[in-house]
């Protein structure tokens, strides 16, 4: 696995982080789950059919079938593609257009939504980093994969314009304030 080297001393992660902490302990199993989920979900979106393992079939399964569903067409760069703006950077998910040919900006996520809507603003610091000055015509989803053996997942579209007010309330706040990346 390489680094990357960012250009910004913070990402999206650790901006969102100061104002809604993650949970102090995280078990290492669920980073490897979430890890392997979006590496697998990777391989199949660059035209490779790996059979998944055991323990991440539901989610790959889920996958699938929300690409059989809602039939995206990535951009060829749009699969876990790395951004790097003045103020953050980040791995956006997905971009490209979804059914009916809409612009997106996709999060994949193993598990539920988290509360007070921050895949929301997370999905704007992504649509502001791609598209500085028409960031608001980017469709901002987010896929949430459960492990159901038959391959379950929730479509969540976030289209509160306010997530953009937050994002660079936040930004303004945490980059340019008096904080420290962690």
């Amino acid at each position: 696995m390489t680094t990357r080297q960012w250009n910004s001393a913070w990402s999206v992660t650790r901006i969102l982080a100061q104002r809604w902490p993650m949970p102090p302990y995280i078990p290492q199993s669920a980073l490897e789950r979430g890890r392997a989920v979006h590496y697998w979900c990777e391989l199949w979106d660059k035209g490779c059919a790996p059979t998944p393992p055991p323990a991440i079939a539901g989610y790959c399964q889920g996958w699938k079938r929300f690409e059989y569903a809602f039939s995206p067409s990535w951009r060829e760069d749009g699969v876990e593609l790395p951004v790097d703006s003045d103020d953050y950077h980040g791995v956006v998910d997905r971009t490209g257009w979804i059914k009916g040919g809409k612009a997106v900006v996709l999060e994949i996520k193993c598990g539920t939504p988290r509360p007070q809507g921050v895949d929301g603003i997370q999905l704007a610091a992504y649509a502001r980093a791609l598209e500085p000055t028409s960031y608001d015509k980017l469709l901002r989803v987010a896929v949430y994969l459960s492990n159901k053996p038959e391959g379950d997942f929730k479509v969540q579209v976030y289209a509160d314009p306010h997530d953009h007010v937050v994002w660079d309330q936040l930004v303004k706040e945490i980059v340019y304030g008096n904080h420290t990346p962690r």
